[in-house]
């Protein structure tokens, strides 16, 4: 039978789009839709992008919880995971015996995680959570992976041991324009935080901290909270600010201090600084729990403080609430960081790399 007969009933049934299109095609397999700020940051946000550097995306969207619809996206991801050059799995843990039989289909997979995925959250009780079931079936992923890309340190020295194929990308922000000073109330300093409600136990943390803030400042002090769900209190003035996409910069904006609590465990330690690097954008100055990538993110008396004991956050919250241009020299500082270091512009070519290097 002749050749090229072969090989174009070959290309038909496993196409090849880097060789027919002359450019590289990837699936990009988010965990989460867009209102999850962990994919609509390290995934959806980076679509057009890496689209200008030559790399077409197509998106398979996350499925309805019922069975039917669970099934169709599954056969879906692999009849377009064959048709592509990479496959790019945000986040999201496959059953062993699916991410094998996608595994045969496309070799080109790039695993992308930004949580410490095998350590108990914070939030959830012991009994509650299976560590070995869990650690087997990511390391599983993680060693059919031809590369694994993570937002920091911390998950890279765990992902090292079972694929050294590895690499760091900070999740990135947008920088948007700096509020002016003149803009924000002169009578009242708000410190803010914003997450979902399942971090909300960090901040309860602190209530101590802010039951003395309060204390010493009365009126002219308020904790503001953008999350699903409201903080209550008690004798603590706390603006609840329901969490909604369109509407998160304009609620970050009258933010004069921002903060991440967290404690000292594994899943803490995962975290990607992500509120701080949040609130630098907005030029924002930050006090932070001295935990996991906080320590690389900031540095103290440059762009905001750490803080460990209540003392600690006591005093560095003071510190800024009592000096304006403290916290304008903290927020400038700390938006050159996000520029130069955490913005799309950084990130986008490193996650292209890693794309392109797939195929070499």
């Amino acid at each position: 039978m002749d050749r090229k007969f072969l090989k174009r009933i070959r290309e038909m049934i496993f196409p090849n789009n880097l060789s027919v299109q002359n450019e590289l095609s990837v699936l990009l397999i988010p965990l989460y839709d867009r209102e999850w700020a962990s994919s609509r940051y390290r995934l959806y946000n980076y679509i057009p992008m890496i689209e200008n550097s030559g790399i077409r995306c197509k998106v398979i969207s996350p499925p309805q919880r019922d069975f039917v619809s669970r099934l169709v996206y599954l056969i879906d991801v692999i009849f377009k995971a064959r048709k592509v050059d990479v496959v790019f799995i945000q986040k999201k843990i496959f059953r062993k015996a699916f991410v094998y039989l996608l595994h045969k289909f496309n070799s080109n997979i790039v695993f992308d995680f930004d949580d410490a995925l095998f350590a108990r959250p914070t939030s959830v009780d012991t009994d509650e959570f299976d560590t070995y079931a869990i650690r087997q079936s990511l390391n599983y992923v993680l060693r059919k992976s031809k590369k694994v890309i993570v937002g920091n340190q911390f998950l890279k020295d765990y992902v090292v041991s079972v694929n050294p194929d590895v690499h760091i990308v900070p999740t990135p922000v947008h920088s948007p324009q700096m509020i002016s000073p003149t803009d924000r109330s002169p009578d009242k300093v708000v410190m803010g935080w914003i997450g979902n409600r399942e971090n909300l136990i960090y901040l309860r943390e602190l209530e101590n901290v802010f039951r003395q803030l309060t204390s010493s400042l009365k009126d002219r002090f308020a904790l503001k909270v953008i999350c699903d769900e409201p903080l209550y209190l008690e004798g603590i003035n706390i603006i609840n600010k329901q969490w909604v996409l369109q509407k998160e910069f304009d609620e970050l904006a009258d933010i004069d201090i921002g903060i991440m609590p967290l404690k000292d465990d594994d899943w803490s330690k995962g975290k990607c600084a992500f509120k701080l690097l949040q609130f630098m954008g907005m030029g924002i100055p930050v006090v932070a729990s001295p935990i996991g990538m906080n320590n690389e993110v900031i540095k103290t008396g440059v762009n905001g403080y750490l803080a460990e004991t209540e003392e600690e956050w006591v005093m560095q919250i003071s510190r800024l609430i009592a000096d304006s241009k403290l916290r304008i020299k903290f927020g400038s500082s700390g938006k050159k960081l996000i520029n130069s270091k955490y913005c799309y512009n950084v990130t986008a070519p490193l996650l292209a790399k890693v794309f392109k290097e797939c195929l070499r």
